[in-house]
């Protein structure tokens, strides 16, 4: 499947702003503040083909970092970014789903 068919496929903008906002109600998720919000779900999962795509658009990576994200609508999202060789994040590329399966 093309990068741009891909459906997990989001922009550095969209990864940023899931990391971000997910960052920013960190403590009020701890602190219970989202309790009966079901904003957490058991497990998620990505489909082979969109984590062969992730490696394949950066050959040297060195491995995946994932990272948790919030969308608009409270939900907890994953967003997977490759390392590179010094261990910084590769930004052409980043995955998102929500924790589901």
């Amino acid at each position: 499947m093309p990068l741009s068919t891909n459906p997990h496929v989001i922009s550095l903008q969209e990864a940023d702003d899931l990391i971000n906002k997910f960052a920013a109600n960190k403590e009020a998720i701890l602190n219970g503040e989202f309790q009966g919000q079901s904003i957490f779900y058991d497990s998620g999962s990505f489909d082979k083909e969109s984590i062969d795509l992730l490696l394949a658009s950066y050959p040297r990576n060195t491995g995946l970092r994932i990272y948790l994200g919030m969308d608009d609508e409270n939900k907890i999202k994953y967003v997977l970014k490759l390392k590179d060789e010094n261990g910084n994040d590769v930004n052409d590329v980043i995955l998102e789903r929500s924790l589901i399966p």
